[in-house]
């Protein structure tokens, strides 16, 4: 995948701390991906920071991934520290 791939748990992490930590779920989007899978689009807000989380599948196989802006780049990785201490 890409740089940006996270684990099934990193995701679903992410998805219960960002409104924990006062992100926004602003919108959602979805559907068939390249016509043999689909993929799903989750994003947040806060503070001018835009972070989107993305779950697909694609032949068979699932994967999460993330974007964001500038702004939401920075706290990514503390908010993936903070998962990895939850799943211990």
């Amino acid at each position: 995948m890409d740089d940006n791939g996270i684990s099934a748990a990193q995701f679903h992490c992410l998805q219960q701390l960002l409104p924990r930590q006062g992100w926004t779920h602003t919108a959602s989007d979805g559907g068939q991906n390249q016509f043999v899978g689909w993929e799903a689009h989750l994003r947040y807000e806060k503070d001018g920071a835009i972070l989107t989380l993305i779950q697909g599948e694609r032949a068979g196989r699932a994967y999460y991934t993330w974007e964001a802006n500038p702004k939401a780049i920075v706290q990514m990785q503390a908010l993936l520290q903070h998962c990895a201490q939850e799943v211990q």
